[in-house]
């Protein structure tokens, strides 16, 4: 990792995403809330990420952010199977 004060943000957000992820899962009834409030951080994630760039190499970033954006598009896809889509052949 590099060094520097803004370096901070990064574990700092990791950790309150886990929190974030907890009390979203028990607290939110709706499970269409919860999958926009976990993109929401995701994205932010993200953000955080390309803004700082902590890792001294440059794949280790590209790694990140490539798990980050594979994680988004697994919740886009998690959205189809949710009560939300009322329509069972868009499901299928």
């Amino acid at each position: 990792m590099k060094k520097g004060p803004l370096i901070f943000l990064q574990p700092a957000f990791f950790l309150v995403r886990r929190v974030i992820l907890a009390v979203t899962i028990v607290v939110v009834p709706h499970i269409i809330v919860q999958i926009y409030l976990i993109v929401a951080q995701t994205l932010v994630a993200v953000i955080i990420m390309q803004y700082i760039k902590p890792f001294s190499d440059a794949s280790k970033l590209k790694i990140e952010v490539f798990n980050e954006t594979i994680l988004v598009l697994v919740l886009y896809t998690m959205i189809c199977f949710t009560p939300w889509i009322r329509d069972v052949e868009a499901k299928v």
